[in-house]
Formats: structure tokens, sequence, C-alpha cells
């Protein structure tokens, strides 16, 4: 009966074994740890722009999309804005697009070119100093986006129990668009 009760315990043991390793390598080949940094992601995505010293401002997030881990850089140099998806597993370049930041049109009729950008810094720090107290570690999220063709920065901020989300122009740091949830007003 011992030696029965000593087997049955080996093979639960060894499906519990398996299952467990299994289900790291699923983990693993989804992304969901191990692999590149987002520091090497930002390297990837610079290198294929093709930006070598250029002047740019970059947003990197991590995300889980179509079963694994990705990483959405977004990158502003020149009036250009290249969106980058990257596998995290593997550091392949899974989807590009690059946009030109042309809006509006100029008192002669001829296609605006935005030819200023505040960068994504400048932009976080703007959204900061209109939540009082708020510091960098409060950062919850920065994207960059177009919006007819005008840079702009979306920042949202977790301070002391609300979410404040920004929306800034690329080209003046005016901001466009605040929502405040949970904010005592």
């Amino acid at each position: 009966m011992e030696q029965k009760n000593r087997k049955k315990g080996m093979i639960i043991g060894g499906i519990i074994a398996a299952v467990v390793v299994i289900a790291l390598l699923v983990c693993w080949l989804m992304g969901l740890f191990g692999g590149i940094s987002s520091v090497k992601a930002e390297e990837i995505a610079r290198d294929d722009a093709g930006l070598g010293d250029a002047q740019y401002s970059i947003a990197v997030d991590k995300t889980f999309d179509d079963g694994c881990m990705k990483y959405d850089v977004t990158i502003v140099s020149d009036g250009i804005l290249y969106n980058y998806q990257i596998n995290v597993r593997n550091g392949k370049i899974t989807g590009r697009e690059k946009q030109d930041t042309n809006y509006g049109q100029d008192d002669s009729g001829q296609q605006a070119v935005q030819t200023t950008d505040i960068g994504i810094e400048k932009a976080a720090e703007i959204a900061l100093e209109n939540v009082p107290g708020a510091d960098a570690d409060c950062i919850t999220e920065m994207d960059v986006d177009t919006e007819h063709g005008a840079i702009v920065y979306e920042i949202e901020i977790k301070y002391d129990g609300s979410k404040h989300e920004f929306e800034i122009d690329g080209a003046t740091g005016k901001i466009l668009k605040r929502s405040d949830e949970g904010a005592a007003n």
C-alpha cells in the first residue's frame, strides 16, 4: 500500500512539474518575462528610423497584444512621427508606420509644416505643473499621436487618488484637453 501511494505521489509530482515547465515555456514564448529591455527597443526603433544623431522625442509602452508582449515605440523627429511595434521576446519589429506631421494650410493656401516640437519631456513637465504635488513618478502613461497632422502628447498622471489626463500640443505646449477623475475640484 505504501509503495502504491509513493508511486501515485511520484506520478502527481511529475505531472505538476511538467505543467509548470510548460507554463513557464509558454510565458517565455509570449514574452511575459525575459527578452529585450525598453532601452533596447528604443535603440532598435531609432536605428530602423535612421535617426543617427538627430534630435527626437520618444515614448515606449509595454503592451500585451496578439498573444505576446510588445513594445509600442513612438518617435517624433523633424516633423515625422514613427510608430513601431517590437516583440519583447526577440526584438523583431512586427509593425512600423511613418507619418509626416504636416497640418493645416498657411495664409497662402500652402500646406503648413509643423517645424517645432516641444518633446515628450517638456509635455510631461507641463502636465506635472498642472497637478500640484505630483512628480515624475506619478506619470503612468506617456504617448505621442497626431491629430489632423499635428503632434499631440498624451500624458496620464495618477496622484493622491486621482487620475489626470492631458493632451498637449506638440508645437506650442498648450493644453488642448484635460480630464480629471476622482479629483476634489
